[in-house]
């Protein structure tokens, strides 16, 4: 992926459809700062208008959001002309967690390379965190893609999942595998956010200031389908989604995206997974896992095996 230090950079960037007149608006919604929600986003909507003749003429209109949603960048609530750009600033309280996490979401091994050519890593910090992700080019790749990896992204910035992912990885488990089940838990319950989340979420030592529940946050919010996928996730283990379709710029949906995981690549209606009980259960009558990620003994090696074996299965999981 590529990094710049300002927004302006991105003009130069082959495929750019960022507009010179988006560059400072975009700017000072960086350099503002972080305002305390769980998501804040940037991105231009059409804006339509007709002069006494009734020539309708259109101009993009900045906006800016902060709110846990990506919702506002789908067709029927908007529609971002040029590019969009989502923070990380401020949420760096254990970079040793957060460098790992975007290090591995930023890797051209990942399950997400293919569309790291349309984003940059905006002005990284001196641990190589970047304090933006910035969307520049919305015609050359698949728009499901585009969002799937930025509510990826949002594991850290709305749920502090990042400590969750880094610590099941060095237990044993394969990034693709970790990330799966980072997203079957959550900090003191929190199960929806329009807040900043609990105090300490994204401190060094959150295991020692917050419980850890096993029910996760809400499935409509993840990036894989969970709670209902019938046919597995060996896309997601091989890196190579099910699913590739047009660009937002030829007018293509960004939602929904999850079910580009599903072995079967087939969409699952939101009404439908949020009611049905799926493969990823986890039952209040085992520990083993929660008890590691709270300051515990590393599980077995043979209980990691069992694991990752389910998983690949597609069988009930019990952690």
């Amino acid at each position: 992926m590529k990094t710049i230090e300002t927004i302006s950079d991105a003009l130069k960037l082959p495929g750019n459809t960022l507009l010179e007149k988006s560059v400072k608006p975009f700017q000072s919604f960086l350099d503002e700062g972080f305002k305390g929600s769980p998501v804040e986003f940037c991105y231009n909507s059409m804006s339509h208008s007709a002069d006494k003749d009734g020539k309708v003429t259109t101009q993009p209109s900045f906006i800016g959001k902060y709110y846990l949603c990506l919702r506002f960048f789908t067709g029927s609530h908007t529609n971002p002309t040029d590019a969009a750009m989502m923070k990380i600033t401020n949420k760096k309280g254990r970079p040793s967690f957060v460098k790992k996490f975007y290090d591995y979401l930023m890797s051209p091994d990942s399950p997400w390379a293919s569309c790291h050519d349309v984003f940059a890593a905006v002005r990284p910090d001196k641990n190589g965190i970047p304090d933006a992700l910035l969307w520049y080019n919305n015609k050359d790749k698949c728009a499901k893609m585009v969002m799937n990896f930025l509510t990826t992204a949002r594991l850290h910035t709305c749920w502090g999942l990042d400590y969750v992912f880094v610590k099941l990885v060095d237990a044993g488990f394969t990034p693709e595998e970790a990330i799966l089940l980072s997203t079957n838990f959550s900090w003191a319950g929190q199960t929806l956010t329009v807040s900043n989340g609990p105090p300490g979420m994204f401190d060094e030592d959150v295991a020692n200031k917050l419980s850890l529940s096993k029910f996760g946050v809400s499935k409509t919010d993840m990036p894989f389908l969970t709670n209902h996928n019938p046919s597995g996730f060996k896309p997601l283990f091989d890196k190579k989604p099910s699913y590739s379709g047009g660009s937002y710029a030829e007018g293509n949906s960004v939602q929904p995206n999850s079910f580009i995981w599903n072995a079967d690549g087939k969409e699952v209606n939101a009404d439908h997974i949020s009611t049905k009980n799926g493969n990823l259960q986890v039952s209040i009558k085992e520990n083993i896992l929660s008890d590691y990620l709270k300051g515990g003994k590393t599980p077995p090696e043979s209980y990691i095996q069992e694991v990752r074996e389910k998983l690949h299965k597609n069988e009930k999981l019990y952690i």
